[in-house]
C-alpha cells in the first residue's frame, strides 16, 4: 500500500522525537492527559455505530496527507507512552480516512513495528532496556498478535468494537492504578 510509503517515515520521526521527550517529561504528565483521552476514545467507539465502516469520502492525496499526520502525532505518542497506538491508529484510519478495516488493521500493523522499533533504538543508546522484561514482553506481544490476527481474519469487524473497549477499559484501569497508587498525583 503506498499509503504506507508516506506513514512509515513520519511514524518514525514522530516515535523518536516521543522516545526523546519521555527520556525528559515525567510518565504522570502523560498519563493525566490519557485518562481524558481513553474514555472519551470509549465513548466515541460506544455512539458511533458505524466507527469501523468503510466510507471513503476522501481523494487519495488528502487520504495520504491525513494518514501522514497522524502516523507522526500517533507515533509521537507511540514513542512516549505507548499502550493503545494500534487503536488510535485503527479508529483515525476507519474513522477519519474511511478505510477499509482489514487495510485500517495492516496499515496500523506496520505504523506499529516501525514506531516500536525507532523507539526502541532511542532507549537502547540512552541504555534505558531491560532486557529480560524486553524479552518477556516480546514474546508475548507476539504470541498475541498471532492470535488477534487469526480471530481477525476469520471474524472480520464484528470482533473489533468489543476488543478496543476491551482495551481501552484495561488500559484506562491500569491509568488509574498507575496515578492512586504509584504516586501520580504527586
Amino acid at each position: 500500500m503506498e499509503t504506507a510509503l508516506f506513514c512509515v517515515p513520519c511514524a518514525i520521526g514522530g516515535s523518536v522525537l516521543g522516545a526523546d521527550l519521555s527520556l525528559l517529561i515525567p510518565d504522570r504528565i502523560f498519563t493525566i492527559v490519557m485518562l481524558a483521552v481513553v474514555p472519551l476514545t470509549g465513548i466515541y467507539i460506544l455512539t458511533k455505530k458505524d466507527a469501523f465502516d468503510a466510507k471513503k469520502t476522501h481523494s487519495e492525496a488528502v487520504t495520504i496527507v491525513i494518514c501522514a499526520v497522524a502516523s507522526f502525532v500517533i507515533g509521537v505518542y507511540d514513542g512516549f507512552y505507548g499502550p493503545g497506538t494500534g487503536t488510535f491508529l485503527i479508529l483515525i484510519f476507519t474513522g477519519l480516512v474511511g478505510m477499509e478495516i482489514t487495510k485500517a488493521n495492516g496499515l496500523t500493523k506496520a505504523i506499529n513495528f516501525s514506531t516500536n522499533i525507532s523507539a526502541l533504538v532511542v532507549f537502547l543508546i540512552n541504555g534505558q532496556v531491560l532486557f529480560p522484561l524486553g524479552i518477556v514482553a516480546g514474546v508475548f506481544n507476539i504470541a498475541g498478535n498471532y492470535l488477534g490476527a487469526s480471530r481477525f481474519e476469520k471474524n472480520g469487524s464484528k470482533i473489533v468494537k468489543p476488543v478496543i473497549l476491551i482495551v481501552l477499559s484495561v488500559f484506562l484501569i491500569k491509568l488509574l492504578y498507575e496515578l492512586i497508587f504509584q504516586g501520580g498525583f504527586e
